[in-house]
C-alpha cells in the first residue's frame, strides 16, 4: 500500500521530518485562492487498490476523478470536532469558551466535512490564553495523528484501519462555518458601547499577528499589535 500525504507548502518540512520515507507527499497551495490538480506521474503507475489519500493540510477539495484515482481511498484529518464542520473551528471554540476540541478524522467524498466519521480525537484547550497557544497545540496534536493513522495502515491496510473505526456513531453538525463568519468576527466596530470582556473574548480567538483583529472607528480601520514587554 502507497500512502499519499497532501500538506501545504509551509508543514512540508514539519511533516516530512515525522514521516521520513514512509509515504509519498503532494504539495497543495497555502493560499486558498489559489487551487490544483493532483495528476501527477507517480499516481499514473499504480491501480488505485494500491494506493490510499491522507489530507492533512492545504487548501484543497478533491474532485471526483481525483476520489477516484485513490479509489475512494481517501482519509482527512479535519482540524476540529463534528461540532465545527467548514472553517475556523479552532477560532468559534475559542470564542465560545469550549473547554475541550479535537480532531475529526472521516473518510472524504465530494463535498466539505460531509463523509463518514472513523474517530474524533479529543484534548482541553480551556487553559490557552490566546489563538497562537492553541494553534500550536493543535498543530502538535495533529501530526501525533498523522503519524498514528499512517503506521496503523502500513501494519496492517487501509480497510483493515477503518473497519476497526466502522462502528463509532459520531455525526457532523449541520451548521457549516464559513469563511465570511471568520472574517467578519476579525473586525470589531467601535462605538463607545464595546464590554471589554467581549473584546478580550474577540482578540483571544480571532487574533494572531498575521491576522490580526481590525478595530473600526467612524471610517478608519486599526490593526491591533500586541507589545513585548520593553514596549508596555
Amino acid at each position: 500500500m502507497k500512502i499519499f500525504v497532501g500538506v501545504k507548502k509551509s508543514d512540508l518540512e514539519t511533516v516530512a521530518d515525522a514521516l521520513a520515507e514512509k509515504v509519498e507527499f503532494i504539495i497543495w497551495p497555502d493560499d486558498n485562492k489559489k487551487q490544483s490538480s493532483c495528476v501527477f506521474p507517480a499516481m499514473k503507475k499504480l491501480l488505485p487498490e494500491m494506493v490510499c489519500y491522507i489530507h492533512f493540510s492545504g487548501y484543497k477539495k478533491l474532485t471526483t476523478n481525483e476520489l477516484s484515482a485513490f479509489g475512494d481511498k481517501c482519509i482527512n484529518l479535519h482540524p476540529a470536532p463534528p461540532k465545527y464542520p467548514g472553517i475556523g473551528g479552532i477560532n468559534f471554540a475559542l470564542y465560545n469558551n469550549e473547554k475541550s476540541f479535537g480532531v475529526t478524522i472521516h473518510l472524504m467524498n465530494k463535498h466539505i466535512d460531509n463523509g463518514k466519521i472513523l474517530d474524533v480525537i479529543t484534548f482541553p484547550i480551556g487553559e490557552y490564553k490566546d489563538l497562537n497557544e492553541a494553534l500550536c497545540n493543535l498543530a502538535r496534536k495533529r501530526l501525533i495523528i498523522l503519524e498514528d493513522i499512517v503506521n496503523d495502515i502500513l501494519l496492517t491496510s487501509f480497510d483493515k484501519y477503518c473497519d476497526k473505526h466502522s462502528q463509532n456513531k459520531f455525526t457532523w453538525s449541520n451548521k457549516m462555518w464559513l469563511r465570511k463568519e471568520l472574517n467578519a468576527n476579525q473586525t470589531v466596530l467601535i462605538d463607545g458601547s464595546n464590554d471589554k470582556h467581549e473584546l478580550a473574548r474577540t482578540v483571544r480567538a480571532f487574533h494572531t499577528d498575521i491576522f490580526p483583529v481590525k478595530l473600526k472607528i467612524e471610517k478608519r480601520l486599526f490593526s491591533l499589535v500586541e507589545l513585548s514587554d520593553d514596549e508596555i
